[in-house]
């Protein structure tokens, strides 16, 4: 079982931190500067959570209890309170919420991550693939040209199959991108 910590808990109204992402917080509750300011004089951990609901001050019940253990980075202090950089680094359960020296702390455990039953699901690699044109045309439309309609066979984002004198102008059109890339035009 994975390891348990207690951090300070940084309450997040409208705003979910996700591991991997880097967030600007303004923070200004007075609770809020005290967790703050805590985890700055240990090793700038907080555990940040989204609230239920949007009121000012916190208490553990409107706190959820799936957080993302993030690490303060650049702070800058102003008149109303400070804005600072999160750094989201690990998914992490609070256990139970306590008032600890006029702020909330967490005891959290690390979440561990669930990783696919099967990775060669194409569910799972869809971003991965490149994509590959169907052989029978999704859509035929027709464009104005300058000797009547001109076919359009389209076969998927971004490809097509032009006939006649479109396709002969698309090589002498200023500023067509992609014309040399098979993938895209082919010309019949």
């Amino acid at each position: 079982m994975a390891q348990r910590q207690t951090i300070p808990v940084l309450p997040l109204r409208g705003t979910v931190i996700f591991p991997g992402l880097t967030a600007p917080i303004a923070a200004g509750r007075p609770g809020t500067l005290r967790a703050i300011e805590s985890a700055l004089k240990g090793d700038r951990l907080v555990f940040a959570v989204a609230q239920r609901d949007n009121t000012d001050e916190p208490a553990p019940e409107i706190l959820y209890s799936m957080g993302v253990i993030a690490r303060i980075g650049q702070i800058q202090r102003g008149l109303g309170g400070v804005q600072l950089l999160l750094q989201g680094e690990q998914r992490a359960t609070a256990l139970q919420y306590s008032m600890t020296d006029g702020f909330l702390s967490a005891v959290i455990v690390p979440a561990e991550e669930m990783n696919p039953v099967d990775e060669n699901d194409a569910a799972f690699r869809g971003a991965d693939l490149p994509y590959t044109a169907p052989a029978v045309p999704i859509r035929s439309v027709e464009a104005p040209g300058p000797n009547g309609p001109v076919p359009i066979r389209i076969y998927g984002p971004g490809i097509l199959r032009l006939d006649g004198d479109l396709a002969s102008r698309l090589d002498d059109g200023p500023g067509v991108t992609g014309r040399d890339d098979p993938r895209r035009v082919r010309r019949e």
